[in-house]
């Protein structure tokens, strides 16, 4: 992660985005964020924020206009604003309008994302956890001891001239979203199928169903009403029964998972 970010800041692979982004998970008073600010050096702490605006334009502007941005608190970023975080740590370049500009201009992106939480369960989006690197503290971290700059960023750039992979790999990228699993935060809808619904096996024809995201959804409604029966609800129990490895295959109505209903 920290040879993509000085390559970005190189403009070194205009193709991509430094699209991963250290989670340091641990109590109060372990100096997370005291370290993150560490990362750079003093004369470029003008280039690091603590606060990023989710606003569209706006942090479209951050990405060019700073080079590390902490995301301090995770916990409190909503599901949805995790989901245009995403959106934000994979774009390589940026199409913004300056505030006051009718022109619409290309801009170079530098930023690159770290990310400090007191709470283990953080990770919301199934699709999003390989974006972030889980790091569970076991202390509070050294923030006294003195940090070669010259020597650490010197190191970096000749690495990056040496073509150094700063960059995941699928089979690394496995691993990643693997260890992740259990800084997961369990989704209710996975609680609320696994208590009614259990996956149909060779000898439950007679008991099993056929049904859609959206028929096990509406079984559920009725069992209870606090669930919601829409788009994004249809979604969350899709993941949830590929989760829990229903059994499915895709007809003309759609993906149908083979499910046995509780007693």
């Amino acid at each position: 992660w920290f040879l993509g970010m000085v390559a970005q800041w190189m403009q070194f692979n205009k193709n991509h985005g430094n699209a991963y982004a250290p989670l340091l998970i641990g109590s109060q008073g372990t100096h997370k964020s005291t370290f993150c600010r560490m990362i750079l050096p003093p004369e470029l702490l003008n280039y690091y924020t603590d606060n990023l605006s989710f606003k569209g334009n706006d942090s479209m502007l951050y990405l060019s206009r700073f080079l590390l941005i902490n995301l301090d608190e995770f916990d409190r970023i909503s599901e949805r604003q995790q989901g245009f975080l995403k959106h934000l740590t994979q774009k390589p370049e940026l199409l913004v309008r300056r505030p006051y500009s009718s022109v619409v201009e290309k801009m170079n992106r530098y930023a690159s994302f770290i990310c400090c939480t007191n709470q283990g369960e953080v990770l919301t989006d199934p699709t999003g956890s390989r974006r972030f690197i889980c790091c569970q503290l076991t202390g509070p971290i050294r923030t006294d001891q003195p940090i070669d700059y010259g020597q650490l960023y010197a190191q970096a750039v000749q690495l990056v001239y040496d073509h150094e992979r700063f960059w995941l790999n699928a089979e690394e990228e496995q691993e990643l979203m693997e260890h992740n699993l259990i800084y997961r935060a369990q989704d209710p809808i996975l609680d609320y199928l696994t208590n009614h619904f259990r996956p149909a096996t060779d000898g439950d024809e007679k008991k099993a169903q056929w049904l859609t995201s959206g028929q096990l959804l509406e079984q559920l409604h009725e069992l209870c009403s606090t669930i919601n029966v829409n788009r994004k609800n249809m979604q969350r129990m899709g993941y949830a029964a590929t989760e829990v490895g229903f059994y499915s295959k895709n007809t003309k109505n759609g993906k149908k998972y083979w499910v046995v209903r509780r007693e």
